[in-house]
């Protein structure tokens, strides 16, 4: 499993990189969306879409959900898998989400 961290206190654990920018583009691909179309809504080039796919923040993720209409999860969640949510404590000790376990389901 590998660790992809979104920035320096937020992690999203999930099996491959390659395996979520599939899933997010078949979801683009179900609702009418290509690089350009996401590029226009994020107000990024092209370009830049594809570097995000490489290595998305949590930020991204949830914009890029907002766009599609799904929830972050279903962006990186492969069939056959679930997720478990991770938090961590901020100074007050509210729970913060920071990213998602994905794993096999059992």
């Amino acid at each position: 499993m590998l660790v992809k961290q979104f920035s320096s206190n937020a992690l999203l654990l999930y099996h491959n990189i390659e395996t979520m920018k599939f899933i997010i583009k078949e979801i683009m691909e179900a609702k009418g969306f290509n690089n350009v179309k996401l590029a226009e809504k994020l107000g990024v080039t092209r370009s830049t879409v594809t570097n995000i796919l490489k290595s998305p923040t949590l930020a991204t993720l949830e914009k890029i959900a907002a766009i599609l209409d799904v929830r972050v999860v279903d962006l990186i969640v492969e069939d056959g898998h679930e997720i478990e949510p991770i938090y961590k404590k901020d100074k007050e000790g509210n729970l913060i989400l920071v990213g998602y376990l994905n794993q096999l389901k059992k």
